[in-house]
């Protein structure tokens, strides 16, 4: 039977769930979204973002499919829409007979319209990362970079380090001896003095949602990016509702005048395949002139530690960020962030460290 992609409704939502059964059954690690609301808001005109799924019909049942997440992008001196395809999804997974469907649907997503963008994905030998290169897209990893705060939390719960037994060996003595303490105080010190002083008058405060203040800087700033995503008050206010009650918002002020903004994670990990039963903090997003990046790291990076936090974490594009990080003590290490973009738009924006992308793009800070 001739397998047709088209838009979900409700009517699909007992095919969808057959289809997550089967490939959970399989041990897949990822299931199809039943409804746009599933993800966030659905399609509605006017909004600043919102999401469609597309699904892959095979007469009753469902073979796969994906969504997109529709926003704004300021870059060179234009503001255009921007397609984020998220977990496409095909049998072929589980099913050698739809080998070919996951295909299909990147070019489904690519025939209605030019500029996409996928973010996250794993690593650059994924699948999808690979498919992408030979549709020609650009891909590329999102630098990451880290901080420890607290060395015993950090040496017991970092399962990504502790692959085999003699590197377990040697982050136990760590531990045990005292001696990963000792080189986290070390750090905290050499970090300290390295740091940006807070200009005067400097203050931060947390709000519950974003308001005028969010439209004053990004009206303000994105221009000073190559390119940047929508960050006005109505769409932060969708990519970080006010139900997530991981998330820290703060704005920040000079004598009064708001300079910028921040979003953070504090998170109590349970069995994460990466960082166990850490609690971790994550610089999400943020918005300044660049040159307030790194005095708005520092906060967030004290605020975290404030929050008892064993590792903070962040994923940033934009060279003012990166270097703002630098400043404020945190290392370099393997990225599992990936960032690809169609042809169409990498062509409209500038090279990846112009850009201002990290966590709070794509499909948000999910699994921190």
């Amino acid at each position: 039977m001739t397998v047709g992609i088209a838009p979900a409704t409700d009517a699909d939502i007992p095919a969808i769930r057959a289809f997550n059964a089967r490939l959970s059954a399989a041990n897949a690690g990822f299931e199809l979204p039943e409804t746009p609301r599933s993800l966030g808001v659905p399609r509605e005109d006017g909004a600043p973002v919102w999401h469609e799924i597309f699904v892959a019909r095979d007469g009753s049942d469902i073979r796969g499919g994906y969504a997109l997440k529709r926003e704004l992008m300021n870059a060179r001196d234009e503001q255009f829409e921007i397609w984020n395809l998220q977990i496409p999804l095909s049998e072929g997974i589980v099913n050698k007979a739809y080998a070919t469907l996951g295909i299909r649907l990147v070019q489904d997503a690519a025939a209605k319209h030019s500029h996409l963008y996928c973010l996250g994905m794993g690593s650059l030998q994924r699948p999808l990362p690979q498919l992408l290169k030979r549709f020609k897209w650009t891909v590329e990893e999102v630098p990451f970079r880290f901080r420890v705060l607290r060395a015993n939390g950090f040496l017991r719960n970092i399962e990504f380090m502790r692959v085999n037994p003699k590197r377990r060996m040697a982050l136990d003595f760590a531990r045990f001896t005292g001696t990963g303490a000792l080189g986290v105080v070390a750090w905290r010190v050499r970090a300290r003095i390295a740091a940006p002083a807070y200009p005067a008058g400097f203050e931060a405060t947390d709000v519950a949602s974003f308001g005028d203040d969010a439209d004053i800087v990004f009206a303000a700033n994105a221009a000073k990016y190559g390119a940047v995503i929508d960050r006005s008050a109505a769409a932060l206010n969708v990519r970080f509702p006010s139900y997530d009650k991981r998330l820290i918002r703060v704005v920040l002020r000079i004598g009064g005048q708001i300079i910028g903004w921040l979003v953070l994670t504090r998170s109590q990990l349970n069995g994460h395949k990466q960082f166990g039963n850490m609690r971790l903090g994550c610089v999400v997003d943020g918005l300044c002139d660049p040159q307030h990046a790194d005095v708005l790291i520092r906060h967030a990076t004290e605020r975290l530690d404030a929050e008892g936090v064993h590792l903070v974490v962040s994923n940033q594009t934009h060279t003012a960020w990166l270097e703002g990080l630098r400043a404020n003590g945190f290392m370099g290490g393997p990225s599992n962030f990936i960032l690809a973009r169609s042809p169409a738009l990498a062509a409209s924006t500038p090279a990846m460290d112009q850009c201002h992308i990290n966590r709070g793009d794509g499909d948000g800070p999910i699994n921190l």
